[in-house]
């Protein structure tokens, strides 16, 4: 290894041990990127890009990224399409950014080209073409593009609606730590879609997808915690109420 070498990678180890100090470690990757450090590269392209450590530089972000890819990074090439698809450092195109995944798929069968051809067919309205290629993208093993399967049968988008294999999808994501999937898996327990209806099991994935931070399942939980506590609310002031009265209130079944 050459001494420019071994100077990027010791700035790129820098540059992870300082992860949760964006500045600092984007200063590193940077240090290294300047010395062809193409992992560096690409992680200081997509900080750039959205502004981590530093307001976002889209153009830097894309030439950096540019050059990773000429050096044969399939993650950057990747990224390219991506930022194509989002107009990020360049001109937004979904026709082009649709061809390039699709390329970029068939050329090394990265997972995340598929799943990005499937974004891009999605937005360009053509739901059948973006199944298709999620569910390529599934069975390659990303779970985005599970859960967007998971998706497209709950809701006949794309493909004929089969709730059965919506649960499958979104086990399978699940069970990655996919935190939009345990939401979804949550919400079809809790309603009995494609699998038998529990409460309970419903609420432990909601829980799971809560407490990993996702949104919704934090509003859905509190929707139903706050409901259950009114009910339980309402129970007690009944009974207040029929003692009060000397009215013996019906004792609810331990099977109800």
């Amino acid at each position: 290894m050459t001494k420019r070498a071994e100077d990027a990678d010791v700035l790129f180890r820098r540059g992870l041990a300082a992860w949760d100090d964006a500045p600092r470690a984007l200063r590193c990757f940077l240090g290294a990127a300047e010395r062809g450090h193409v992992e560096s590269m690409c992680i200081a392209g997509k900080w750039l890009a959205f502004g981590f450590g530093t307001k976002p530089k889209p153009k830097v972000a894309y030439e950096l990224t540019t050059a990773a890819a000429a050096l044969g990074s399939v993650e950057a090439r990747w990224r390219l399409a991506r930022f194509g698809l989002m107009g990020l450092g360049t001109r937004k195109n979904l026709t082009k950014a649709a061809a390039d995944a699709v390329r970029g798929w068939r050329e090394t069968g990265y997972a995340r080209f598929a799943n990005l051809a499937g974004e891009a067919f999605d937005l360009k309205r053509d739901p059948r073409r973006s199944f298709r290629w999620h569910l390529r993208g599934a069975l390659a093993g990303n779970v985005d593009s599970m859960t967007t399967v998971g998706v497209g049968y709950r809701y006949g988008t794309g493909v004929r609606q089969d709730l059965r294999e919506a649960v499958r999808w979104y086990r399978k994501a699940a069970r990655r730590g996919c935190l939009h999937a345990m939401s979804n898996l949550g919400i079809c327990h809790k309603n009995g879609e494609g699998v038998a209806k529990s409460k309970q099991r419903g609420l432990w994935w909601l829980r799971r997808a809560a407490a990993g931070g996702h949104e919704g399942a934090r509003s859905i939980l509190a929707s139903i915690e706050g409901g259950d506590a009114r009910t339980s609310r309402g129970r007690r002031k009944s009974r207040v109420s029929a003692a009060a009265s000397g009215t013996k209130q019906p004792r609810r079944s331990r099977g109800t």
